[in-house]
Formats: C-alpha cells, structure tokens, sequence
C-alpha cells in the first residue's frame, strides 16, 4: 500500500472573512502551499457545476500542464450557513481537488479510482461547510495518504456482453487518438454515478500506462468544456455536437471506433482471454498478470520478482509468440555469437523456463553467464557435432564460465596467435578443483545418465586423454572414476592407452581402478 504525497485545492463560494483573497464570491479558499502556476488550470475546470437537489456530484481527473494528476469531486451545498458560504443563503457548490505528481500516481498504477477510494474511506474530501471551516481554521488536509492498489475489477452492475466489454476496451485503448483529433466520448446515463461505476469497474481492463489518458469528467450538465479535453465527458442527456460520440449505458449503444494498427501485445491478448471466459468475472483474477507483463515488455524491464500465474503467462506468449521470440533471438544475440543462438533456439524450451524466456524478451537483456549454462547443458546432451567450438570458447572466457571453457577449450582448434589450449584446460581443471564441482563435470563428460546416448557428446580418445593428463597435473587423479574407468573400456587407439598407463603408473595420486581399467584393456600389453 503506498504512500502518495497530495496537494490540496479547494474551491466554492465564501463571505469576505473566509476568503484568503479578501472578498467574497467563489473563488479558491485553500490551496497546498507547494502549488503554483497550476491553479488557475484547475481553477478553470472546476468553477462552472449545476447546483442540483438530486446529489449529482461530479469527479474528474485531469492532467496540468505540468505533468500533475488531479482528481476533483463537486457537490452542492444547499441552503448553505449564511456566515461561511452567502449571507443570502444562496445553493452554491463545493470542489476538492487533490493533485498528485506523475510519479506518485504511477505507485497505484495510474489508477484515478484508487484516489478516490483511498480519499472516500478517509472521509478526506469536504463534504460540508462544517469540514470546509476546519480545514481552513483548526488544521489543513494531510498531505500524505495510503493508497491501496486495485487489482481486480469492481462488479458491473449491469451485465455487458464480450463483444460490449470488447468494445469499451478498446475505446479506452483510442483515448490518445481521441484526444488529439479533439473529440470525447459522451457517456449518457440517469444519474452520473452509473457512469463513475461504469469507468471503475472497466477502466482497470487497460494496462496502467494506459489508464493515464483516460481522463474524464462524469457529470457536464450545463458546464460542457471543450471536446478533447477529457476522454469522457458524463451527462444525463444528450448533446448535439459532432465532436462527442454518445454512448448511452442504459441501451448498452456503443461507438465502434475505428482502429489504428494491429493492436498491442496486450490488446491481443486482451481479447484472447475474453473470448475465453464464460463471464466477466472470471477476468478478474486473471487480468493483474496479463498486465504485469504487457507493461514489462512495454517499458523494455524484466518481469517483477514475485511468481505469477503460469497459465496467463502461458496464454500470454501463445498469443504473441512471433514477436516475444524475435525480441528474446534479439536480446540473445547481444551476448553471443549469431549462429550460436540460431542453433540453440529451438532446444531453448528445455533449457529455460517461461518466466526466463519472457524476462529476457521484455528486458532486451541477456546473463552471459546464465547463458553459457544454458548452452553447456545443450553442447552436452544434444550437440555430439558441433564445429563452432572457437566461437564457444571465445564466449565461455568472456562470461567467465568455467565449465564450458574446459569443454570448449578441449574442443576447440583455435587459429588465434600464441593461443595454448592445454593451458586452458589446466587453467580450468585447476579452477573447477578449487570449486568443488570438477566430479559434477566429469560426470557430464563421462558419465551415462541419459538415456539418448546417440545424441549426447562424446569426446574423442585424444581428447579422453587431455582431461586425464589435465588431472594428473593437479594430481587429482583420485577423481578418474567411476565413469571415466567406464569411458577406458570404450578407448580405440592404442597409443591412447599406452600413454594413459604410463601416466597413471607414474603418478602417485590416482584412482586404483582406473589404473586397472587401463591395464585390462585388450590393447594394453606389459
């Protein structure tokens, strides 16, 4: 629940002794001392309310130039106290606005309607002369409020069908658009609240980033500004002016506005799951991940840290497979060479999880070395022909991941100036002995756990034999079992074995069966 920093401002009509100006007459009677040239925007969307006996209250949310969120709430004052609002008791209006800095209105992911909750249940907002006077004699407003995140959508009171929610998605989805070629949308119901109900419970099915255009006015009855300056404008009646596009809730009359392009990831996706769901509801639970991770992808950053579900984000890349594995190929070759990546690709599902494969998509970012493990594991159990060992070895030193530099700098025939692989190798060995991991490696080498053997990588007796005269050196020779006594009886050259032997007997730290091994193979002779 994070804490928002908030500024005040509050506007109505007061006698001269409750006017920080002087005079009497509507006017700004309390502001947060930390606002500035943005009043006299507020102040111009605010001062025009119907005062009404039906408890029509209005809310807006609007951007200032500035780059502040504000959020205003309207009611009427009627028959108000004579000393404080008019000495004629005239009905007049109230407005509180609290403005809010982009950066504290993204911590509740640009939600308007968590504003005015968390505002609502702290009775925050003046809502009679009794609490104005306070706010202006005894203590201002706090300036600093929690703000619980919404997660899940509110219950529509009416039932909307999947082509109707369909629909007002997407008109969410076309506020910028709408917003620059100065049109709104004119929602158009019996009572203003239907439509505040209305924008809450869906105005959550559009990704945060998003909700941030979605301004809107619920209530303009007499007031109406400018089309384009809010993305909704409220009414209980209908206007004449091409620029509004009505939309009448009661009758469930959408506008199907015309599309821009092929739609987001999310967009997509949105639409996948709707059609999937039986109800409305059941998009509750789900919707949070899809946009968790729209947003991630959307503002190039990895997935946050917490689990999420695996089915939507299982839904999530089956919907938008091509373009989540163009952008994880692309974040790939960043760190490795180009035809590395082409021929591990499409083992890549039994190396890495999902939950990897879409951080390193959204990211755009790569671990070298969580890559080079990734590949180790590949050249182990699936590459028994692969060429490119230069170019492994080439990155296995540059990640510093020393399994796959002993593999590679076995392998590997290197045309680079002055380069000694048996040093590698040493370096390596040396490096895995001092881990703690160098029988793990031996195993992958050597040993038989998998059951496709046919496939697995093998090294060569010459190469069987480096390894060996590679441990004998940091005599470790202790280390040549099981599976490398199982790897002797597969041996071929002759020489190979000779040399092995002799090496064995000369040392002084060597694995008894191994040496035995050696000397019961049919092409040892004494």
């Amino acid at each position: 629940m994070p804490d928002v920093q908030i500024a005040h401002v509050i506007f109505t009509r007061v006698e001269k002794n409750y006017s920080s100006r002087g005079y009497s007459g509507y006017q700004i009677v309390y502001q947060s001392p930390s606002l500035g040239d943005e009043i006299a925007q507020i102040e111009k969307l605010v001062q025009c309310f119907s005062v009404n006996k039906q408890e029509m209250n209005r809310y807006q949310f609007f951007w200032t130039a500035n780059k502040q969120a504000v959020f205003t709430k309207s009611i009427s004052l009627l028959a108000p106290d004579k000393d404080v609002i008019d000495r004629n008791q005239r009905d007049a209006f109230l407005v509180h606005a609290l403005v809010v800095s982009q950066e504290h209105f993204a911590l509740v992911n640009n939600d308007p309607f968590a504003m005015f909750e968390a505002a609502e249940n702290m009775h925050l907002l003046t809502e009679n002369v009794g609490q104005l006077v306070a706010y202006l004699r005894t203590a201002p407003p706090p300036e600093l409020i929690q703000v619980p995140v919404r997660t899940q959508i509110a219950p529509l009171e009416q039932e909307w069908s999947k082509d109707e929610i369909q629909i007002f998605y997407e008109i969410g989805e076309a506020a910028p658009l709408l917003s620059e070629q100065k049109k709104s949308i004119l929602m158009i119901a019996a009572h203003p609240d239907a439509i505040f109900q209305l924008l809450s419970s869906l105005l959550i099915l559009l990704p945060p980033s998003e909700r941030a255009a979605c301004t809107f006015d619920t209530f303009v009855d007499n007031c109406m500004p400018s089309a384009g300056s809010f993305w909704t404008l409220g009414n209980i009646r209908s206007i004449n002016n091409s620029s509004l596009v009505p939309m009448y809730l009661a009758e469930h009359k959408l506008p199907a506005l015309k599309k821009s392009g092929g739609g987001s990831a999310y967009a997509l996706w949105f639409s996948s799951v709707l059609q999937n769901v039986e109800s409305f509801e059941q998009l509750r639970e789900d919707l949070a991940v899809g946009q968790i991770v729209a947003e991630a992808f959307k503002a190039q950053r990895a997935l946050p840290g917490e689990p999420l579900k695996e089915e939507m984000l299982q839904s999530f890349y089956r919907v938008n497979q091509q373009e989540i594995d163009a952008r994880f190929y692309a974040a790939l070759t960043t760190v490795v060479e180009k035809r590395i990546v082409e021929a591990i690709f499409p083992s890549l599902h039994a190396h890495i999880s999902l939950t990897d494969r879409l951080n390193t998509a959204a990211s755009g970012t790569c671990s070298g070395r969580e890559l080079a493990k990734i590949i180790y594991r590949w050249l182990i159990n699936e590459q028994s022909e692969w060429k490119g060992w230069e170019d492994i070895l080439k990155f296995a030193l540059q990640v510093q991941y020393v399994p796959l530099a002993l593999l590679a700098s076995i392998k590997a025939r290197s045309p680079w100036p002055f380069m000694s692989h048996e040093k590698l190798l040493s370096q390596a060995v040396q490096a895995l002995l001092e881990a703690g991991t160098l029988p793990d490696v031996l195993e992958d080498f050597f040993g038989d756990e998998h059951d496709d053997s046919s496939r697995r990588l093998q090294l060569k007796d010459e190469e069987f034999q480096m390894v060996v005269n590679a441990l004998l050196q940091q005599n470790a020779g202790k280390l040549l079992q099981p599976s490398c006594v199982k790897r002797v009886a597969s041996l071929q050259s002759r020489k190979v074995v000779l040399a092995l032997a002799k090496a064995a007997i000369a040392s002084n730290n060597v694995a008894p069966e191994f040496l035995q091994a050696l000397q019961d193979h049919t092409l040892y002779t004494r």
